[in-house]
């Protein structure tokens, strides 16, 4: 055992990728529908740390694991999160506040307790599984000189644990003491929105006189999601433009969500038995790969396809979310679109599109590493707050920089989104590379807490913030803002940045709801904790 220790010891980067190799397995194992997820990397570290004082990793190691992660995450949810910015989204953002501030109220009894300040900022990140509000802690300490004090990551380990599994529990006994059908809810949104997540497409024939009206004005009189590809009329099958009058007699090829289509249906005609898709005459269906940076972060209205290449885009495909398009949609890096079009404007097509598979797969170095620079440079930056000087660090100001660029994502040649395939696998390494540096280090430290029977209070001390936070998201969300129950779950989620319940809040519901109350909270939550725990470490010092 003394030569594989001094083996490790002797070869860091060994060490850390023995670590994730064993960790991220063993996150997947589900017990009864619960993984612990990338978070199982940490505990291995841990494990592993705790076998000799001796094993580190370079700290600049795993700080850029974080800052690559809270980078990506910064890219990916900026546009859901400035979509929320309104009277809608506003009470989740309140409500996220306000509980991170009661829970960090119950750290005042750390002095009482006799936790150091230093564990009671790592308890509270912990708790509410921040790993960016462990990240500035330890940063101040770093900046402070006291980069030999672990007791932020023992605390951190020591409330990690309840801090999902508590989530967990408050889900599961909230939605049974609320009396949630979590099917009868999704069903009941989705008439209220009219929407159903899944595309298809229809022939529909039109038997009715609606006028002479444009394809234009019957979708925009009747707020219809939906794509009009093809018209047939006799013998002859046509692309539908915009200013394509609608005739009794038509029979148009419409692509959208099922309850649009059956509306489509009810207000001109009737579904056609005969469907329209193998009869595309002079036309072609194809899709390819967005890969070209110059029709990427536009608008299509400018890019003008129905019109430049006798072409319309059918559906737009961004990972496993496929959505109908519209003149306002901007292409992402990596997008993959549906096209009807002539066959002699194919080949032009795919040079306008790129579909280059690789280049998807790639990322612009040069910008990236331009958005990176400018997050941390912001993260140097210090504000004073009653007395004390607070700064984002290498976490927050990735984060904030990030969204900041996926508002603004092309500023003349600079194209500041990545491919969602390279978003979702530096996001991945940077984490795992993160969890499985500070739980080595940790390690050591936090067996030594834990057999000297000196960690069970601040694991109780963590365990309640973690129930306040969870229980008083979901109630005050539920009864209060009347947030449906399904999106909650992925709210609370957000409150404690926990992908772990995350997919289990989405493996429960079955539907798309609870992220788009994860993508509303995580950014905000993010930030506040942030700050919450730098106030916590200097107020208690």
């Amino acid at each position: 055992m003394n030569g594989i220790v001094q083996l490790l010891e002797n070869n860091p980067l060994l060490l850390l990728f023995i670590v994730a190799a064993i960790g991220y397995p063993l996150g997947q194992i589900n017990f009864k529908g619960v993984k612990l997820g990338v978070a199982a990397v940490l505990f291995v570290g841990i494990s592993v740390g705790a076998l000799s004082p001796t094993l580190k990793v370079p700290q600049m190691v795993y700080l850029l694991g974080l800052v690559l992660f809270v980078y990506c995450v910064g890219l990916a949810a900026g546009p859901a999160f400035f979509a929320s910015l309104t009277r809608k989204g506003l009470p989740i953002h309140l409500l996220t506040v306000s509980v991170l501030v009661l829970s960090a109220s119950l750290v005042s009894l750390a002095p009482l307790l006799g936790i150091p300040a230093t564990m009671a900022a790592g308890l509270y990140a912990g708790a509410l599984c921040s790993t960016p509000a462990l990240a500035a802690v330890l940063e101040v300490m770093r900046n402070s000189g006291t980069t030999q004090d672990n007791t932020p990551i023992v605390g951190y380990s020591l409330a990690y644990p309840f801090g999902v599994a508590g989530v967990l529990l408050a889900i599961i006994v909230l939605r049974r003491l609320l009396h949630v059908d979590l099917e009868k809810e999704a069903k009941m949104l989705r008439a209220q929105q009219g929407k159903d997540a899944l595309l298809l497409s229809r022939t529909i024939t039109v038997t009715k006189d609606i006028g002479e009206r444009t394809i234009d004005e019957f979708t925009h009189e009747h707020q219809i999601d939906v794509i009009f590809s093809r018209v047939r009329r006799g013998k002859s099958v046509e692309l539908v433009l915009g200013n394509t009058v609608i005739k009794r007699g038509d029979e148009l090829a419409v692509v959208g969500a099922r309850d649009d289509l059956d509306l489509i249906a009810e207000l001109l005609g009737e579904v056609s038995p005969e469907p329209l898709e193998p009869q595309l005459g002079a036309f072609d269906f194809v899709q390819m790969f967005v890969s070209n940076p110059l029709v990427t972060e536009r608008p299509l209205k400018a890019l003008n396809i129905p019109h430049n290449f006798h072409a319309t885009i059918t559906r737009v495909r961004r990972g496993d979310t496929e959505f109908v398009p519209h003149g306002t949609t901007v292409l992402h890096p990596g997008d993959r679109v549906s096209l009807i079009a002539r066959r002699e404007e194919i080949a032009p097509l795919y040079t306008l599109f790129g579909d280059s598979y690789q280049k998807v797969s790639e990322l612009d170095v040069s910008t990236f590493s331009l958005g990176l620079a400018l997050g941390l440079a912001v993260g140097l930056l210090s504000v004073q707050f009653l007395g004390i000087s607070l700064k984002l660090g290498v976490a927050g100001g990735p984060l904030i920089v990030a969204m900041l660029l996926s508002r603004l994502p092309r500023m003349g040649p600079l194209v500041w989104m990545i491919p969602y395939s390279a978003n979702l696998t530096l996001r991945q390494i940077g984490l795992v590379v993160f969890l499985a540096g500070v739980g080595i280090e940790a390690g050591y430290s936090f067996v030594s807490t834990l057999s000297s029977g000196e960690g069970t209070v601040p694991l109780l001390l963590g365990a309640a913030m973690t129930f306040v936070s969870a229980f008083l998201t979901i109630l005050l969300g539920y009864k209060v803002c009347r947030v449906p129950f399904s999106t909650l779950m992925g709210t609370v989620a957000g409150v404690h940045t926990q992908a772990a319940v995350l997919g289990f809040a989405t493996n429960a519901t079955g539907n798309e709801l609870p992220q788009m109350g994860y993508a509303t909270a995580f950014p905000i939550a993010t930030i506040t904790k942030i700050i919450i725990a730098q106030l916590i470490l200097s107020l208690l010092h």
